[in-house]
Formats: structure tokens, sequence, C-alpha cells
């Protein structure tokens, strides 16, 4: 197991660089000169030039990709911005925390409706309460997050006057930003445990455990969801991940400060190394995540650990 957490975070540090180098080529490449953004569309040519070779943009492809690869890894600098000249680091640290915090919760609320609806699905299958659940789920998969939030957003802050429609720093404006990841993600889950669970309770092993005179909700709950996990928690870590790419337009309807937010504004702005801590710093949390969600694995399902003994 430990050989196997090592290998994987070396494939961590390749998964990086690879996303560094990726992000770095394609704002090269893109059309568009950042001095003349800052500078605005009639300042002087000269002027223009001379904010260029300040910035270190007149430098060839491969000295700023090793100047910037050399910053990262051993100074952990991440640049200035261009737009104001704060350090990267401490602007995407400083954000990244609320953008996890609207979606760390709008993920609990999409396993809490997802998963218990699909549970009670499976088990009532073909029933109303089945056919109903359905619909929902098809509605919500099929929904644009966006105009989701911005429905809700009309009804509970300006039609209805129940909550507030914008900010982040009391829990009534928390409220509508997680409804919409949470709503928006429950269908995601939902359909992967009713299936699940469905393919689970048709098992020799669950119409023994009901022959032993089980109740139905142990039958349920201990023997079914325990061996129906792994297709569930892999959704959890690949859905944090949809949640966090997710908030650029949420926390632009919500107007949330976090991650999302600051980089609509600096791809507006041209802003590119604010582009690139961003995107980094997500990649870097969406990498050990999943690493995270492979070890879990382990803990869940004996054979899967039994594998990586046998692996050594």
């Amino acid at each position: 197991m430990g050989k196997y957490i090592l290998k994987r975070l070396l494939m961590l540090i390749f998964v990086i660089i690879g996303v560094v180098v990726l992000v770095f080529t394609l704002l090269y490449f893109t059309p568009g000169d950042p001095a003349r953004q800052i500078l605005g569309p009639t300042a002087d040519d000269a002027a223009v030039e001379q904010l260029r070779e300040e910035m270190g943009l007149n430098d060839g492809y491969l000295i700023r990709l090793g100047r910037y690869l050399y910053n990262l890894f051993f100074k952990f600098d991440l640049g200035n911005s261009y737009r104001n000249h704060y350090p990267v680091m401490h602007e995407v640290l400083s954000r990244f925390p609320i953008t996890m915090m609207i979606g760390g919760l709008g993920l609990i609320v999409s396993i809490i409706i997802g998963v218990l609806a699909g549970i009670v699905s499976a088990v009532k299958q073909y029933t109303l309460l089945d056919q109903v659940c359905n619909i929902f789920a098809v509605i919500g998969a099929s929904m644009p997050q966006f105009w989701f939030g911005l429905e809700l957003s009309l009804l509970f802050a300006l039609r209805w006057k129940l909550l507030p429609a914008t900010g982040y720093s009391t829990p009534a404006q928390l409220v509508l930003p997680v409804l919409t990841l949470g709503l928006s993600g429950a269908a995601n889950f939902f359909r992967i445990t009713r299936s699940s669970v469905l393919e689970v309770i048709r098992m020799d092993y669950i119409r023994t455990a009901r022959s032993k005179g089980q109740s139905e909700f142990k039958v349920i709950m201990h023997h079914a969801l325990k061996n129906a996990l792994i297709p569930i928690i892999t959704t959890i870590g690949g859905r944090l991940g949809v949640v966090l790419a997710g908030s650029v337009l949420i926390e632009s309807i919500f107007a949330i400060p976090g991650i999302g937010s600051f980089m609509l504004t600096a791809i507006s702005n041209r802003d590119y190394p604010n582009i690139q801590g961003g995107v980094l710093i997500l990649a870097v949390f969406i990498s050990i995540i999943m690493l995270i969600t492979d070890i879990i694995y382990a803990f869940v399902d004996p054979r899967i650990k039994s594998k990586f003994k046998n692996s050594k």
C-alpha cells in the first residue's frame, strides 16, 4: 500500500509539471498583448514596448518557461499580477478557502440528497416514488447550472425576499450558491447510487441475509450499500473537480470572491500569472483528491487492499 501511494505521489509531480507547461504554452500563443491591455489602446508604442521589456514579455518561449518553472519549484513563487502587482500565491491561497467552503457544502448536499434518493428508488423500484425520483433526476441532470442559480436568485432573493442574492459572509448568503451546486449535482449521485444498489441487491448474499431474518434496513445499509460504495466514492472524487470547475459561473452569479471569480477576472484582463496560478492550484488539489479516493477504495473493499499486498 505504501509503495502504491509513493508511486502515485511521484506521478502527481509529473502531472503538475505537465499542467504548468500546457497552460503556459497555451497562454504564450494566445493572441493579444498584456502590456497593451494594461496601458490601454491609446498608449504610445514606445511605452508599450518599454513595459513589455520590464515584464520580460520580449524573451523567448523557453527562457520565459524556464524562468517560471524555476521560480515555481525552487522559490514557490507564482509571480506577480500584471494588473495590481500583488503576489499571485497570496491572492490564490486567500481565495481558495472560499471556493472550497462553497464547493464542499454543495458536495455534501449532493451526497445526502442523491445517495438517499438513490437507495430509496432502488429499494422501491418501479413504484410511483421511483418514477418521481427519476423524473427529478433527469431534470436536474439536463438543467444548466448557471440558469438554475439565476432562477433561485430571482425567486428567493428578488421575488420572495427570503434570502440575500450575493455575498458569502453569513450563513443566509451561503444558502443559494450551496443549493445551486448541491441540487444540480444530486442527480448524478442519484443515478450512480440507484444503479449500483440495484446491481448489489440481486446478489445471492443479499437473499441469504434476508433469509436469516435480518431487517430490511440492516440488509440494505449494512450489506448492500457497503458493497455498492465503490462507484459512489469514484463519483464523489470526480464531482469535487466538477464543483471547483463550475465555481467560475456560480461565484460570478452570486458575487462570491473565490478562485472562480478571480480567474474569470484574470482571463478578461489577460492577467496571465493569475490564470496560471489559479489553474495550477486547482490541478494540484484535484490530483490530491483523486489520490485520496484511490486510497479510500482499499479501506472500503478488502479485495482491492489484497491486490496492493500481492503487488509488492
